[in-house]
């Protein structure tokens, strides 16, 4: 769904809008999100691992239902970004990531 590239014309008439563009959907990487803490107490730090150079948002979630964006940021040309986190120790989150619009 994120390889298409949309075309004025399937608008409606497919689920994508688009056709399929097999460039991205083979160089295609997933956001990866891993975790570190770094070394002032209570904080955590978040390192994203995607598509160089593309705008992605960061969002948390207490119970996988309601997510609220965090940070938007873009990526470097070495495909990574990196969020620090300050209240890790008063709030227990789950973290996503997800190619900004």
């Amino acid at each position: 769904m994120v390889s298409v590239d949309p075309l004025p014309s399937l608008a409606g008439k497919c689920v994508t809008g688009g056709r399929l563009n097999l460039n991205k959907a083979l160089n295609h990487f997933p956001p990866a999100l891993t975790a570190t803490h770094t070394a002032s107490f209570g904080q955590i730090a978040l390192r994203l691992q995607g598509e160089p150079s593309q705008p992605y948002i960061v969002e948390a979630s207490t119970d996988f239902t309601n997510w609220t964006s965090v940070t938007t940021n873009s990526t470097t040309s070495t495909a990574t970004f990196t969020y620090n986190i300050s209240d890790a120790t008063t709030h227990f989150r789950f973290y996503r990531a997800t190619l900004a619009p």
